[in-house]
């Protein structure tokens, strides 16, 4: 028996690395090494050092560099917030606190352009509307706040992004701290400034570290708000460099894959302290079932601020943008208000009478679901593999899991497309959906496994060891006992993978063959040729998809909390 168990783990180690090794390792390798090929696309590899010269020389490069750390500073502001918000939504029960962590979800779902071309409704240049209002009001005579600028860009990722990603990925740390450790120190009279001093910022403090790491991570990979309002005034980042070089006319490839490579070696290594730092559960264990019941020592006066700053906090970073875009849907010139007759169904009806319209919402349900099935084929295949190895050989397995998570969406879309261009047993699949579906099915992976492995380890043992010691095999085992157990925790995996195909932008940007576009690059495509009101149309659609998917999600992990 002991021989046929460590027979079984070899074999699930084998097919896990291969596995693996194809999905994280063979893409990193490929880009390394053809950023040495200074061929053109489709000849004998020639080997040469032009590409990191031509691209570490060029001053458009150093420039972005340079504003990609500048914008980087959001990461330090966006924490600070974060840190607060997360307190009051774990560890004080105020009405609505379900309905808040909801919404939060709600915007990490989101794709950043809808939550753009809000904030460009209400802060866009002489025609924002919280401009417009203060200039009417004679409170000044220039604009409050130029959204097209460095810190414009900052308040959008802040707000859009950082803000509902920090708070997910903190909040399981205020979940598992005991807060009695905090009240033995009140018992002992100590005062809340020490205790917080003394107690919760030393024994949370990992936490904050691997948060902000995993911030400046995100910080760097950003793309789509650079594209749309950075470009126009001369505000590139590097990721706008590596998508700049691909669509040269040829393609500049060997600069891009150096630029890449750094890059990756900048987010592997940042990835390897976020790693190092997790001490605490993945803020996704929130959509897996698990939610740890902690002591918090509740006044009236507590729940009302806890209330008024989560309800606060949620109206300005998703309300406030997203009102703002549904009533910029119906104007008939986007963000001027103040015209005489300023209203209009017409953006609907172009949009939705559009039959490019039409093909790209059957493109991204066809794709969406297309992925989210085949994804979670393997993701459970993964997971399930990576509880039952050792564990020495689990922690090489989480790294590769969440290598492709510090892999920029443009970066791997790069990747990708040489591949399906120079690699002769890929070659046939270029301009079909497939590099597509392969590039979202890496990139969603880490949340995917995540949620699937945390819910496979809170599985009691006693079960799948009966059905082993029954004589059925591996396969068995997973398809009538574990599955069915873990139900919710797969629907909720199945939702968010089918989300992030959906919303997704930069990893399928260079992808996509031609005629195919999902919404989100229509919605791109209509930003960035100057058609706004067209995009936003889009944009909220997408967004009215994402609210359903966190809803269902949400309703599925519901269930399960209640089961347990």
């Amino acid at each position: 028996m002991a021989h046929e168990v460590r027979k079984s783990q070899l074999a699930l180690s084998l097919g896990l690395f291969v596995a693996l090794g194809l999905l994280s390792i063979v893409p990193l390798v490929y880009m390394l090494v053809y950023s040495f090929d200074v061929a053109d696309l489709g000849l004998s590899f020639k080997f040469g050092f032009d590409g990191w010269v031509d691209a570490f020389t060029n001053t458009r490069t150093l420039s972005s560099i340079g504003n990609t750390l500048l914008l980087s500073l959001r990461a330090p502001l966006a924490l600070f917030v974060s840190v607060a918000v997360a307190f009051m939504i774990v560890r004080v029960r105020f009405p609505g606190r379900r309905f808040v962590e909801m919404f939060i979800w709600f915007g990490f779902l989101l794709p950043t352009v809808p939550m753009l071309m809000g904030w460009m409704l209400l802060l866009d240049g002489n025609s924002g509307l919280l401009n417009r209002w203060a200039m009417d009001l004679g409170v000044t005579d220039t604009p409050i706040f130029a959204l097209k600028s460095y810190a414009g860009i900052i308040w959008i990722h802040i707000t859009a992004t950082t803000i509902p990603f920090l708070v997910i990925l903190l909040s399981p740390a205020y979940r598992q701290f005991d807060a009695a450790i905090e009240e033995s120190g009140f018992v002992a009279g100590a005062s809340s400034m020490t205790v917080l001093r003394r107690i919760t910022l030393p024994l949370l403090a990992t936490a904050f570290a691997t948060a902000f790491i995993a911030t400046l991570i995100k910080s760097l990979e950003t793309f789509e708000v650079e594209q749309i309002i950075g470009t126009p005034v001369g505000i590139n980042v590097y990721s706008n460099r590596i998508y700049d070089l691909m669509r040269f006319d040829p393609p500049r490839i060997s600069e891009a894959m150096a630029l890449s490579t750094v890059f990756m070696v900048v987010l592997i290594v940042l990835v390897a302290l976020f790693r190092l730092n997790a001490r605490f559960r993945s803020g996704l264990e929130t959509l897996s079932g698990r939610n740890h019941v902690v002591q918090v020592k509740d006044t009236r006066g507590r729940r009302i601020g806890a209330a008024i700053i989560a309800y606060l906090f949620v109206g300005v970073t998703i309300a406030m943008p997203l009102t703002a875009l549904t009533v910029g849907t119906f104007t008939r010139l986007f963000g001027f208000f103040h015209l005489e007759d300023p209203w209009t169904l017409n953006n609907w009806q172009m949009v939705l009478g559009d039959p490019r319209f039409i093909k790209s919402a059957l493109s991204s349900i066809t794709i969406g679901t297309g992925v989210a099935v085949c994804g979670l084929v393997l993701y459970i295949g993964i997971a399930w593999s990576m509880v039952r190895i050792n564990a020495g050989w689990q922690r090489i397995a989480n790294v590769l899991v969440w290598l492709p998570w510090a892999l920029p969406g443009l970066v791997l879309s790069n990747v990708l497309l040489v591949m399906f261009l120079n690699v002769p047993l890929l070659v046939g699949l270029y301009g079909s959906v497939i590099p597509m579906g392969l590039a979202l099915i890496i990139k969603e992976m880490p949340i995917a496994v995540q949620i699937i492995r945390v819910a496979l380890a809170q599985l009691n043992s006693h079960m799948t060891e009966a059905g082993f010691m029954s004589g059925a095999s591996h396969a068995m085992v997973l398809r009538k006992i574990v599955l069915p157990l873990i139900r919710p925790s797969l629907i909720a995996a199945f939702l968010l993978v089918f989300a992030g195909a959906v919303r997704d932008i930069s990893s399928i940007v260079l992808l996509a063959p031609p005629g195919t576009r999902t919404l989100s690059l229509l919605m791109f495509d209509f930003a960035t040729s100057g058609e706004l009101e067209a995009a936003s149309v889009v944009g909220l659609i997408v967004a009215i998809i994402c609210l359903v998917v966190t809803g269902l999600a949400f309703s599925a992990t519901h269930k399960s909390r209640l089961e347990q």
